[in-house]
Formats: structure tokens, sequence, C-alpha cells
């Protein structure tokens, strides 16, 4: 009788830390498979993307800042084109003047444009990758939004050495987004190209580290969902996007979708602290970040340059990262029928439980916050978001000397 009476607590003991270990173990899983794929290096095959080849540019976009109406401006401008026309791509410049917001002033705004041809544009809707190369007058933009830009180039050097797609890819970059998206709204207030394209993937920073995480999209988006679960290392909440429709925030891709077009915005969020300060620069920024960038810009592109944009669903999707590179994506009708049946398994064993007094009211209680002391633990030895010093882009070397480009004036 002694014997059973005290096995049974023990035993008890032991269920109990066994869960405690499965339930901390899949936090720090969790929370380490966060971070951002590693880089590929320079000499990786010509038809990948590969941080470090993109990065070699960002030592003259990102060496001061260059906010519209400066000198600088016109210098990243111009080593934007020269990296173009290297690739044996056009690039143009769509040229107006347009009122900025932030300074209650007047400014020429100039975006450029570059398309990529395929062999049977004429059907399937016309995807587009943007971003944009202004900054704002404290940054030197390495992040936010000179990753982009160079991740744009990398995906077209890349998709250049591989076989050519069926679909055109339009390529922009846009001027102004810092003072007041105003780059955006000349392109589709005044551009033919807007008028084709159905899909928009833009990619923006608000840190200079992390996961690139997919956290916004257009409404209507189970077929999207679906295409970039196929994509390698998808970061991305459902729960992300409507936290961001909800906060007074704006991108360029606001606009595409007010314009019509689908969209997925990407960007990488850690190390917030340096967002718009001096301090987003080559050294804070993590080349990691832009390898996942990457990772989605040129798997995306060929997949919808090769097939065709989906038509927006009847209903978005519920989607979530899980262990990371672990993609869970349904729909939001299965999402309430999978939700009844929660409720339902939880009310049942609890009924059970209390019936048998194998459940009280205090242990629930327990029970719970010991949960949340796990998640918080997992989060203290989880990896911190640190740039990948072994591959600085403030390490590569500084590209030739830039030649100085006759303007392009677009009569659009």
């Amino acid at each position: 009788m002694n014997r059973t009476s005290l096995s049974a607590p023990k035993s008890s003991w032991i269920t109990s830390l066994v869960v405690l270990i499965l339930l901390a173990g899949a936090a720090i899983l969790a929370i380490r498979a966060l971070a951002p794929p590693k880089t590929l290096p320079a000499d990786a095959p010509a038809a990948e993307f590969s941080a470090l080849r993109a990065a070699a540019l960002l030592k003259m976009i990102a060496a001061e800042p260059h906010p519209m109406g400066v000198p600088a401006h016109d210098r990243v401008r111009d080593a934007i084109l020269k990296a173009w026309q290297e690739m044996g791509l056009e690039p143009t410049v769509q040229t107006a003047v347009r009122f900025r917001p932030a300074r209650g002033e007047s400014t020429r705004v100039e975006n450029i444009l570059v398309r990529l041809p395929g062999t049977n544009p004429s059907t399937g809707g016309t995807l587009m990758l943007a971003t944009h190369y202004d900054t704002v007058e404290p940054a030197p933009g390495a992040a936010d939004d000179g990753a982009g830009v160079v991740t744009l180039l990398e995906t077209a050097r890349a998709l250049l050495a591989g076989p050519r797609l069926v679909r055109d890819i339009i390529f922009l970059i846009t001027d102004g987004e810092e003072d007041g998206l105003v780059g955006t709204q000349v392109f589709l207030d005044q551009h033919p190209w807007a008028k084709e394209i159905r899909l928009a993937l833009n990619f923006e920073a608000r840190g200079t580290a992390g996961p690139s995480l997919m956290f916004e999209t257009s409404r209507g988006n189970r077929r999207l969902i679906a295409a970039l679960a196929a994509s390698p290392h998808p970061r991305a909440y459902s729960f992300a996007g409507t936290v961001y429709r909800n906060m007074p925030n704006n991108s360029d891709l606001s606009v595409f979708m007010k314009a019509g077009m689908q969209g997925l915005n990407f960007a990488f969020i850690d190390r917030p602290y340096d967002y718009h300060t001096a301090n987003d620069n080559l050294k804070n920024l993590d080349l990691r970040s832009l390898q996942h960038h990457g990772s989605y810009a040129l798997s995306l592109a060929r997949s919808f340059g090769n097939g065709s944009v989906p038509e927006p669903a009847g209903q978005d999707a519920v989607y979530f990262s899980l262990f990371g590179d672990v993609f869970v994506h349904y729909s939001t009708r299965a999402a309430l029928v999978l939700a009844g049946l929660i409720v339902a398994l939880i009310a049942a064993a609890g009924i059970v439980g209390f019936s048998r007094r194998k459940i009280r009211l205090g242990g629930v209680l327990w029970g719970a916050l010991f949960f949340v002391a796990v998640i918080a633990a997992a989060a203290a030895v989880g990896p911190q978001a640190e740039p990948d010093l072994d591959q600085s882009a403030e390490d590569l070397p500084l590209p030739g000397r830039t030649v100085r480009l006759k303007r392009l004036n677009a009569s659009y």
C-alpha cells in the first residue's frame, strides 16, 4: 500500500518533467528556426542568388545618405543604372516633379525601370519586383532600402544566367518612398506598364537583421500563399497582415494594392533601433537577411514568370511558419472547422477532468503560468540578431569607378 501511494506522485513528477522538456525544446527550436538562411558564396552557381555577389554594389549605394535632392542621390542613381546596363539590359528613368509632403515642397522624382522580356509575355499577367533607392537624411540605407535594390539586381542577373522565362518581369526601383511614396504614385499615374501588372513583390526593411518575413499581402491570397509555401525558407504569419493593416504605416505596396494589384510584402525587422539612423550601414547589415530576400525574389520570379499570376481567391489563407522551413497554410473555412474542433476537445477534456477530479482550477492556472515562463526562457536563449560579421558588406571590394550616364527622360 505504501509503495503504491509513493509511486503515483513520483510518476506524476516524471511526466511533468518530460512535458516541460518537450515544451522547452519545441519553443527553442521554433525561435532558433527564425534565423535567416546562410549566405551563398560569391562563387555560387551563376543561376543562384548569392548575397555576397549582391552586396558588392552596396559599397556604392550605402556609402552615405542619399535622400532626394542631394548630389549623393544622383551618384546612387547612376550606379544602379550602370549595374543594369552591365547585365545587357536597358534601364530607363521616369522623371516627374512631385510635391513632397514631408517637406512641403516640390522636387524631381526619378524612378528606375527595367523590363526583362519573356518568350511569350502576351498572357498570364505581368509580375513586378519593386523596391526604393532613396533614404532618409541620417541613414546610408544599407538595409532600407539598399538591400532591396541589390536584391532586384542579383535576381535579374541570376534569371539571365538560367533558362529564359515565359512571362515578362518588370523591375521597379522607386524614388521618394521616404517622402510620401511619391515615386510609386508617379509610376501608377503616368507609366503605361502600370496597367499590365497583376502582382507586385515589394522588398523593404524595418531593421538591419533577422529573417525576411512576408508581413503583408492582398486580399483573397490563398493561391499566392500556396506559391509562397513552395519557395525556400518561407517565413510568414497571417496575423501579421491583420496587425499591419491596423497600423498607421505604409509602403510602396500599399499604393500598388490600392490600384488593384495583388501583392506580397517582404521585410526583415530585427535590430529596429538601427532603422532610419546612421546605424543603417554596411557594418550592421546582416547579409543572411539579404540572402533571405533573394531566396524569395528568385523563387517567386521563376514560379510566376514561367506560369501565370493567379486570380485572387475567394478567401484568405491562414498560414504560419513552424520549426523553420515547415510552412502550414489552409483556408479560413478550414480554420473555422479546426477552431470548433479544438474548442470542443478542450471542453470535453475539462468536463471529464473536473468530473473525475483529475483537474483542479489551481493546477490549470499554474500550468498556464508555467507555459508562459517556458516561452520566455526559450526566447532568452534563442539566437540574437547580430550581423554576419564574417561576411560583412563593409569588407567587400568597392566596385569600379561609376560612369556618369546620360539622364534618360521617359516621355510618359
